[in-house]
């Protein structure tokens, strides 16, 4: 009788149980990732990949933030565009009315002017106080109050327009090193950021016998409409910021006509910034699909093919329990 077939018997048993636990294990594994549908249970399965990983998420997070301001910007210089486009309106029959004006008309016709005019002024008021999310769009970043208030008198008509707002415009962030301003304010500061309705009229502001003395003179859009207004009822008018010793209805319909350029010219400017936010929204958009792709590699599990490898492993383990079965029934009885 001899014993020596059963030590190989034993180590081929042991080895085999390895092998299940092994497998086991993997397979216990491999249903995990499936189930989670990354390439990684934990960080010490793959620690630089893992470290990228985070890294990659706490970039989209910023990303995020990011589109998130752009977005909320677009919407504000959209909304602002749908208000200056009502200003515009409003400045070119401005302009139209002042062309009448100018010509030989009678009281009837000069006071039925001067009402539209007063009309004009307070549906200029209103749009001033045009809002995005209830914040006053021409305020800057002055929050909390309208960005115009008007004074009215017992027959009336509007005196005075204050501007409440602020002479800074908005500003967000757009990458980590990058931001941008956006929006309009309402009347900023004379020779700087003027503002929507507040701007410089190139003037001569000497007075008779004196050599010509051409200044930039600050300009009030509201101020000269109620000039405008006054003048037609017969009032005597002067120059509202007393920049001009000359100042008469010329003057007055010369800096109307100035504030329907700056009108103009700001309508573009908010075209500009909308052109320009929707490009800084398609570059960080880009960012984001290339992180997120990138962070796809790094992470995500291919399916098919762990499924695939699942199934194989399943096969394995099967075959090594039936394995393990038949080793099971050997008994002494086989090396008799």
């Amino acid at each position: 009788m001899s014993y020596g077939t059963r030590i190989p018997n034993l180590t081929l048993r042991g080895e085999l149980d390895s092998a299940i636990d092994f497998n086991r294990t993997g397979y216990s594994e491999l249903q995990i990732q499936i189930a989670k549908g990354t390439k990684y249970i934990q960080r010490s399965d793959n620690p630089v990949a893992t470290d990228e990983a985070g890294v990659i998420k706490t970039e989209n997070v910023q990303s995020e933030q990011w589109r998130t301001n752009i977005q909320r910007a677009e919407g504000w210089e959209k909304t602002t565009d749908a208000s200056m486009q009502q200003v515009l309106s409003v400045m070119q029959r401005v302009n139209e009315l002042t062309v009448q004006a100018n010509n030989d008309i009678n009281a009837t016709d000069r006071s039925t002017i001067a009402k539209e005019v007063n009309q004009i002024i307070d549906s200029l008021v209103s749009v001033g106080n045009s809002q995005y999310l209830g914040v006053g769009i021409f305020s800057g970043m002055v929050t909390g109050t309208d960005a115009f208030t008007k004074t009215v008198d017992a027959d009336g008509n509007i005196t005075a327009v204050t501007y409440n707002g602020g002479t800074t415009q908005r500003n967000i962030q757009t990458s980590e090193s990058s931001s941008t301003v956006y929006g309009l304010i309402g009347e900023g500061i004379a020779g700087s950021n003027t503002g929507v309705f507040r701007n410089t009229s190139f003037e001569n502001i000497a007075t008779a016998g004196n050599p010509d003395d051409y200044q930039n003179v600050d300009t009030r859009l509201f101020a000269e409409l109620i000039n405008f207004r006054d003048w037609l009822n017969g009032g005597t008018i002067t120059d509202p910021t007393g920049g001009n010793p000359n100042y008469d209805k010329t003057t007055n319909m010369n800096r109307l006509q100035n504030c329907l350029e700056q009108v103009i010219s700001k309508v573009v400017e908010n075209s500009t910034s909308q052109q320009k936010l929707k490009r800084l929204e398609t570059s960080v958009d880009s960012g984001i699909t290339a992180a997120t792709n990138r962070l796809s590699d790094v992470e995500d599990l291919d399916m098919a093919r762990a499924a695939t490898r699942l199934n194989e492993m399943q096969v394995t383990l099967e075959a090594s329990l039936q394995i393990a079965a038949q080793i099971g029934k050997i008994s002494i009885l086989n090396y008799i």
